[in-house]
């Protein structure tokens, strides 16, 4: 029966069940433990009536899918996203942070639903489709669905240099006769997905958290504990903390506050224009030294503040404007533009970006050219010798032996060298950023490299020669 919007009572099997917002299902004998979501508000989405015999498959199926899913999770990270690797080229690698987490939930969305458990209520395709099979040892009679959605809330970092410069330029790294570009990104990842077994008369449905932790897949936890996405110290927010955010000329900025206390982030809320005209928020925070408030906004950079809430009770943070400006390079066919600062860094690709957005700061700035090349690597082949511990008895006595393998690399084209480049170090005024429309660089060009040794002294000089900046 139902009580009021949003919560319902029932009766399953002798054991009494309560479902409402932010509630938890629990069933007598700790038979099952699920945290359930909602869609929107009010919207409740675990539906009624259960079977005693469905929630028992569903239960031992959960203890399955709590290690499967995140096995595809992985096979999808690997398969969608770049996770490690090195390509021979001479050119940075550059990885676009938002283009990968779209790629992802694109590939999460494609693959769960295709998902089956057990064996006898579908027919497969192909042989190909029993990778997507799971759990055939699994008695099961219902039909199952795996659902998500990207709309549902979802969360993926990623950790790692999206800019990767080539290695094999540098000076004395010629004897290696080619380049190449290591990198190496780990993800976090966590979604919900919604489970149903169901039949002509009886639908049970429930989700679960999918969770990869520094691209692995974390340890599935016990049924008749739950699962929740909060972390386990955002649990404990009971300090108050008045938190404010300004401009630089310290008008009102609202902004969404978040707070990191070691390795967990808690959403605090939102920061919003009084009648005083400050843009603030009384936020419950968990107890933590030298934790950071984050604060963001669009148009603003992201600004950290450094605060000890068992002391401290409140927080005035500035946000620094971010300004797009236009950028020209001349003569530049393709170029890695970095502007780098203690509080804040972007990294562009010219001309695929032809502006770009900075605030007021003191900047190491670097520029390297890039062009078409027709430079090749011949192939090469020799022998490395190594010693290992010997085979047998004597191995384990300390004796060694050695072993001689043939490397062999082959003829590598160059499409990419560096041909120009430069550094600055530059003090930029939000003043200049907002009374100019457009930045000129002024950028040293050397040519193009007609072999290694040009290619690295290109590399040189593009760390020595200076690059000019003005402002129109």
């Amino acid at each position: 029966m139902t009580n009021q919007k949003g919560v319902v009572f029932g009766i399953v099997g002798g054991f009494l069940a309560f479902a409402g917002a932010g509630a938890a299902f629990f069933w007598g004998d700790d038979l099952l433990n699920l945290v359930y979501f909602l869609i929107g508000s009010g919207v409740l989405i675990i539906i009624f009536p259960f079977v005693l015999s469905s929630i028992i498959k569903g239960r031992k199926a959960r203890e399955k899918e709590e290690k499967f899913l995140e096995k595809y999770t992985i096979d999808v990270m690997r398969l969608y996203a770049p996770v490690d690797g090195i390509e021979i080229s001479c050119a940075p690698k550059i990885f676009i942070e938002e283009n990968i987490k779209q790629d992802i939930m694109d590939g999460i969305s494609v693959n769960i639903p295709t998902l089956k458990i057990g064996k006898d209520y579908y027919d497969l395709s192909s042989e190909g489709r029993k990778y997507f099979v799971s759990g055939e040892d699994l008695d099961i009679d219902e039909n199952v669905n795996f659902m998500f959605s990207s709309e549902w809330p979802s969360k993926i970092e990623i950790y790692g240099d999206l800019v990767n410069k080539p290695i094999g330029l540098q000076e004395g790294m010629s004897i290696l006769g080619f380049c190449y570009v290591p990198y190496h990104l780990v993800y976090d990842i966590m979604f919900p997905v919604m489970i149903q077994f169901y039949d002509s008369e009886e639908l049970f449905q429930f989700p679960i958290a999918v969770v990869i932790d520094k691209s692995q897949a974390r340890e599935a936890l016990p049924s008749s504990s739950g699962i929740s996405l909060s972390s386990e110290i955002c649990s404990f927010a009971d300090k108050e903390v008045l938190v404010s955010t300004f401009d630089t000329n310290l008008e009102a900025v609202p902004a969404q506050i978040s707070f990191k206390c070691l390795d967990d982030v808690c959403n605090i809320g939102e920061t919003v224009t009084q009648t005083s005209g400050e843009a603030s928020l009384i936020g419950e925070f968990p107890g933590c030294v030298n934790g950071f408030i984050v604060a963001r906004a669009q148009g603003y950079a992201d600004s950290k503040y450094q605060i000890s809430t068992n002391s401290e009770i409140v927080a005035n943070i500035i946000m620094d404007k971010k300004y797009s400006i236009n950028l020209d390079l001349g003569r530049v066919d393709k170029a890695l533009v970095t502007f780098d600062s203690v509080d804040y860094t972007t990294t562009i690709l010219y001309p695929d970006f032809l502006s770009i957005e900075l605030i007021e700061g003191l900047y190491n700035i670097s520029v390297t050219v890039y062009d078409n090349s027709s430079l090749k690597f011949p192939a090469t082949s020799e022998e490395k010798c190594v010693d290992v511990p010997a085979s047998g008895a004597l191995g384990y006595l300390g004796k060694k032996e050695e072993k001689c393998f043939d490397i062999s690399l082959p003829e590598t084209d160059i499409t990419f060298a560096i041909v120009g480049g430069g550094k600055a170090i530059e003090y930029i005024t939000a003043e200049e950023l907002e009374d100019s429309v457009e930045l000129n660089i002024n950028v040293p060009l050397f040519g193009v490299p007609t072999n290694l040794d040009e290619l690295q002294k290109n590399q040189i000089a593009a760390e020595d020669e200076r690059i000019i900046l003005e402002f129109e």
